[in-house]
């Protein structure tokens, strides 16, 4: 008994497997790139005292009177 597989591509089927492997290459790739780029970390101390301070210089959200001083005296208004 034999059993014939007819595939609808014009493609032999070792090219169509090549160009499968390329497919699954090329998206873990972009994966690991984008992924890589996401996955960068702050430092501990940074991420506990906040980005807006850290990085930015200055505070997003003012919660308590304390910050919105904080706020003015970076705006320069007194």
């Amino acid at each position: 008994m034999t059993i014939k597989i007819r595939f609808s591509s014009s493609l032999p089927l070792s090219r169509l497997l090549a160009a499968h492997n390329a497919q699954i290459l090329v998206i873990v790739a972009w994966v690991s790139i984008t992924m890589g780029t996401l996955l960068l970390r702050i430092a501990a101390e940074e991420e506990m005292a906040g980005m807006d301070m850290t990085s930015h210089g200055g505070l997003a959200y003012v919660y308590t009177d304390h910050e919105e001083k904080i706020k003015k005296q970076q705006l320069g208004v007194a």
